[in-house]
């Protein structure tokens, strides 16, 4: 009889990152990490992809679908989320359908030690965002869902760069200074009535950073 056992560590949103499979009385092999995780969610990524193509860029061949950084999207749907409605803990019967707005199941009970190292103190899980679970565990096709349509809304920006002396390639003597000039402003097309606003930094070779509010 095998037995499969999985249990996460360091990742959010939370995903399988371990698993360990036992013949019985016999054998006990685990493995894991990112290289469990990522590939899985980089295959709903890739049908977000797709869904966004399909649903946002109406047939336009110069649109491929990809998103870039998905953190932005990741946790700004995470805050739209109601944790009481999406508590993992309530979801005992697998008949009953997660609610629609609900792109992670919150995991609100047990903790990610790690068996075998008793050493080795985890972190609780909690309500809401924690170390432990992360934004909770992705209900894929809800997170599909609910990306197309935050998508759909979404209103991008065009940012230009200035400097002083001017040209795509400037070499300044040592002592020398320089004016960088950043601005960022709606695309072309937008009729919304919001203004963009943020930080900008710049990052330079030997590790200099410059940050810019607006």
């Amino acid at each position: 009889m095998a037995i499969f056992l999985l249990y996460h560590d360091g990742l959010d949103p939370r995903l399988p990152t371990h698993a360990g499979a036992m013949t019985q009385n016999t054998f006990q092999n685990e493995a894991g990490g990112t290289s469990f995780a990522a590939p899985a969610f980089a295959g709903i990524m890739a049908v977000v992809n797709q869904k966004v193509k399909s649903a946002v860029a109406s047939g336009n061949a110069s649109v491929d679908g990809r998103q870039g950084l998905a953190n932005y999207q990741l946790y700004s749907l995470a805050a739209t989320e109601q944790y009481a409605g999406c508590n993992s803990s309530n979801e005992t019967v697998p008949t009953t359908l997660t609610p629609a707005a609900c792109s992670f199941h919150d995991i609100t009970a047990g903790n990610n030690s790690v068996p075998g190292y008793p050493d080795v103190t985890g972190y609780d899980a909690t309500p809401g965002y924690d170390l432990a679970s992360g934004l909770g565990s992705v209900d894929a096709a809800n997170l599909v869902t609910n990306w197309v349509t935050a998508e759909a809304g979404f209103q991008g920006t065009q940012t230009t760069l200035v400097t002083s002396p001017a040209g795509n390639s400037i070499t300044l003597a040592h002592g020398q200074s320089a004016t960088l000039t950043a601005s960022v402003q709606k695309l072309a097309g937008d009729t919304t009535t919001a203004t963009p606003t943020g930080n900008i930094s710049l990052i330079a070779k030997g590790e200099i950073c410059l940050t810019a509010w607006g």
